[in-house]
């Protein structure tokens, strides 16, 4: 109750960071309680401190809910989810900035991702980090070359 009653009045941080203080608190109703009252950088900031939750249900939400930012920023504090489901949601809604301002914390990308990310203008970033993606079909090596290629006429120009 306490909990609960010290986010209805936005004290969320305080909340997450002293979670553990508060005995037989269900982590995944204060999660949910946290996102409804916007406060969803929080939960993402603090995950390492709620338990028995499904990462992977957490880090969609927060994707749907806007916190895409905040969410890359702390992806290492979400374990075992799908780093290729993350990064397809991410495209989807137009924020494949934060995967390649972040993609030393993605594994096992598809092609796809690469492809994507290199159309956008972030080939160096793919090419620099290439270990992140599994097998990159031929298709998305050519683009690659091809980019690389463009950028050196361009130079040499």
């Amino acid at each position: 109750k306490i909990a609960k009653l010290l986010i209805e009045k936005g004290v969320w941080d305080c909340v997450a960071r002293n979670l553990e203080k508060f005995e037989g608190v269900d982590h995944k109703k204060i999660v949910e309680l946290l996102i409804e009252k916007r406060a969803r950088r929080v939960v993402a900031e603090k995950f390492e401190k709620f338990k028995g939750l499904d990462h992977q249900e957490i880090a969609e939400l927060l994707i749907e809910k806007g916190v895409e930012r905040s969410l890359v920023r702390n992806l290492e504090k979400f374990e075992g989810i799908d780093y290729q489901k993350i990064a397809e949601l991410l495209i989807e809604k137009g924020h494949e900035y934060y995967i390649a301002r972040n993609l030393e914390k993605f594994e096992g990308l598809n092609s796809e991702v690469a492809k994507l990310l290199t159309e956008k203008g972030y080939w160096s970033v793919v090419i620099n980090n290439l270990k992140k993606f599994e097998k990159l079909d031929s298709e998305t090596v050519e683009l690659l070359i091809k980019k690389v290629r463009e950028a050196e006429q361009r130079k040499n120009d």
